[in-house]
């Protein structure tokens, strides 16, 4: 979708500094009272089709529901997630990589949040790898 506004720094309001292009001054902005104003005197097509274009997205944006601060809000939280995916990937590559199958991975990184979960001492981790190598010489 073509951006309908444009932004002059005026030192002014915000509404009198949102401004729209017109075919015929292609060098000026016109905010929306300027529109009106030209629609009003001219009978100018172009502003008024300007107008109806602010309506018609206005009000799909409002159907939309979410305000521009929780639009921003999801557009962040969508960003933080894909850099998670892009970290998941590149340690599923690293895991593919080594060769190791991928059943024996994920059940050594349940392993490994189960220790962490539990708070599990060095010390008792020495014993769960003694024990282990204990029972696999018994086999």
């Amino acid at each position: 979708m073509e951006r309908l506004t444009i932004y002059a720094d005026m030192g002014l309001d915000d509404w009198e500094q949102t401004c729209y292009r017109v075919s015929f001054d292609p060098e000026g902005a016109y905010n929306i009272l300027d529109l009106a104003f030209h629609y009003g005197q001219d009978g100018d097509a172009e502003c008024a089709n300007i107008l109806q274009d602010i309506s018609v997205r206005l009000k799909a944006y409002e159907d939309i529901g979410p305000t521009p601060e929780q639009l921003l809000e999801i557009d962040k939280m969508y960003s933080e997630k894909c850099r998670e995916v892009a970290e998941l990937r590149a340690e599923l590559k690293a895991y593919k990589d080594t060769g190791i199958p991928l059943e024996d991975i994920l059940e050594y990184k349940k392993f490994e949040d189960e220790l962490v979960a539990k708070s599990m001492t060095f010390g008792y981790v020495l014993r769960l790898i003694h024990a282990d190598e204990r029972r696999k010489s018994d086999e």
